[in-house]
């Protein structure tokens, strides 16, 4: 994951002081803000933790007050440390638990029973109840209960921000973070897009792991709600002689074959992205790229061709403003706003590499699935399995500063502007909201599997 504090502002507490509120994104989208007091407390928490030594440097403090360009500097640095302490292992764990506190005390929560809907892509919802400081898996644990889905497979499928586009058609925002507060995140993107909504969808890429999930009743149904939804969507490309027999697996509610047919069909199990400008097969071609499987395809809107990118040829990419002052592409609710750039280097020959780009307003979110695939890859090659609830350490060290934030901070109210939202692996491409927006230059994301996961039938 990538975090970055591209802006601060100036906001009063509530006996009328005023002080500079740095705003935390994460992968790109706002998730919290918070002071340099705070951030300093956490600081000095963890030297007490684990040294000094063990922890990144720390902007010093000041007697005075700063001027613009000790803010905008003041600012770096504290990106530097939040970058630094989340890469760390020994301490991203804290700082996950920091930023839970954040967020919680960004929007002045206290613990309070709410009433949480979550959906499925058919459009069918359920309502949970539960706090509106519960994290991600707390959710999605209390949804596997109340689906009957069995506990050993919740965290098989995660929580999904979805909105409507100006088509009509559905689009996937992003998936919540584990750290994150379901009930602020939805909040947060309803200002967006008041269509957003909670979804849950599957949360691997490879559909030989559906294969545990046939022999348990709710799982199986929530794949097939997903594959039928999928599929009437567009997002599953059958043949003609394939969607006839889908249609009869599918009035005969024959759950199992249905499912074992639809994995046979084109982009099951993908994840689409239209309105794409992609250098391949020419520059600045309108094209919807699609990511699963292992792939990255490019389908020109005007051509019956496409182009396949295997993810573990990818050496390496990089998310950059594009090339084209300007450029803009249609968001979920048609407005145009700025693309960003995509680029890939990739293994074309056993001896060469060639850069390929995409422009798209969802560079961000294509990235994260990027970063999703290599983990994925990663995991199956060392023999290991999606977690489980069990997996969780629900206890409570006091050390961990769980609710660090909350005992520093009174609530605070913003002096103008409206304040929001949001967060898949460590190690994701390095991006910054602000860096981008003043064409800085990109930064690039190692691709792990590039090396420990390709073959020879990759070259």
């Amino acid at each position: 994951m990538h975090f970055s504090i591209p802006e601060y502002e100036q906001v009063s507490d509530s006996d009328g002081a005023s002080y500079t509120s740095y705003k935390i994104y994460v992968n790109g989208v706002f998730h919290c803000s918070t002071r340099f007091s705070e951030l300093r407390s956490f600081y000095d928490a963890l030297v007490e933790g684990h040294g000094a030594r063990a922890v990144p440097a720390f902007p010093p403090k000041r007697l005075f007050g700063l001027t613009a360009s000790q803010l905008a500097e003041r600012r770096a640095q504290l990106e530097l440390f939040v970058q630094q302490v989340s890469q760390d292992p020994a301490l991203g764990g804290r700082f996950q638990t920091f930023l839970q506190g954040a967020q919680k005390a960004s929007r002045g929560l206290r613990p309070e029973p709410v009433e949480l809907q979550i959906g499925l892509m058919t459009g069918k919802r359920c309502c949970l109840s539960v706090l509106n400081t519960d994290r991600t898996d707390d959710v999605l644990e209390a949804f596997a209960k109340t689906a009957g889905l069995s506990e050993r497979f919740a965290y098989y499928f995660g929580l999904f921000l979805v909105a409507t586009g100006a088509s009509g058609q559905p689009a996937v925002l992003r998936r919540l973070q584990d750290f994150e507060l379901p009930c602020v995140s939805l909040a947060a993107a309803q200002q967006e897009a008041e269509s957003a909504r909670l979804v849950v969808r599957k949360a691997f890429w490879d559909s030989l792991l559906e294969n545990e999930l046939y022999d348990e009743p709710a799982a199986l149904r929530l794949l097939y709600a997903q594959a039928c939804a999928d599929l009437d969507n567009g997002w599953i490309l059958p043949s003609r002689e394939q969607a006839d027999r889908l249609a009869d697996y599918r009035q005969s509610r024959s759950r199992r074959d249905f499912l074992r047919l639809a994995r046979t069909c084109r982009f099951y199990g993908f994840l689409p992205f239209p309105d794409c400008f992609a250098d391949w097969p020419t520059p600045d071609t309108p094209a919807v790229v699609w990511i699963g499987n292992k792939e990255l395809v490019v389908r020109p809107q005007s051509a019956r061709t496409e182009g396949v990118f295997r993810v573990v040829r990818m050496r390496r990419w990089r998310l950059s403003t594009p090339s084209a002052p300007g450029a803009t592409a249609p968001n979920s609710r048609g407005d145009s706003v700025p693309c960003h750039e995509l680029s890939f280097e990739y293994l074309v020959a056993p001896d060469s590499l060639k850069w390929f780009r995409i422009n798209t307003h969802q560079a961000v979110l294509l990235s994260l699935c990027l970063q999703s695939v290599v983990d994925e890859v990663l995991m199956k090659k060392a023999g290991g399995r999606i977690r489980t609830p069990a997996d969780r350490d629900r206890g409570r060290d006091p050390a961990d500063l769980n609710d660090f934030v909350d005992r520093q901070r009174p609530f605070t109210r913003r002096v103008g502007g409206a304040e929001d939202h949001q967060s898949l692996a460590q190690r994701l491409a390095h991006w910054s909201a602000a860096d981008s927006a003043a064409g800085a230059a990109a930064t690039v994301a190692d691709n792990d599997s590039f090396v420990h996961a390709i073959g020879d039938d990759d070259l």
